[in-house]
């Protein structure tokens, strides 16, 4: 991604600036080459970025179609029957 991002500056100046040979470089290329590496930082920081607000949107769509946690109904409960009482049936 950098090499594409970074194709307008010639190869000499890359590889000059990534050997540190920069005593000799006009004033101008270097600033040139800085600029565009700033650029691709920027846009790198900023794809990520993107990249994680659209993660947490998800996290956040998942999380509201989660069932919530069960709470206790009230259900209608007959008391059980007494020992020694028949259970109510037909007649």
């Amino acid at each position: 991604m950098k090499i594409r991002s970074m194709q307008g500056l010639g190869w000499k100046v890359r590889a000059d600036v990534r050997e540190h040979n920069t005593t000799n470089m006009l004033m101008d290329l270097l600033v040139q080459y800085a600029q565009r590496k700033g650029d691709v930082c920027r846009r790198r920081h900023q794809e990520q970025m993107d990249e994680e607000d659209r993660r947490a949107v998800a996290r956040r769509v998942c999380r509201a179609a989660r069932p919530g946690p069960r709470k206790n109904g009230t259900v209608a409960v007959t008391a059980p029957p007494q020992v020694g009482e028949a259970p109510q049936g037909p007649s």
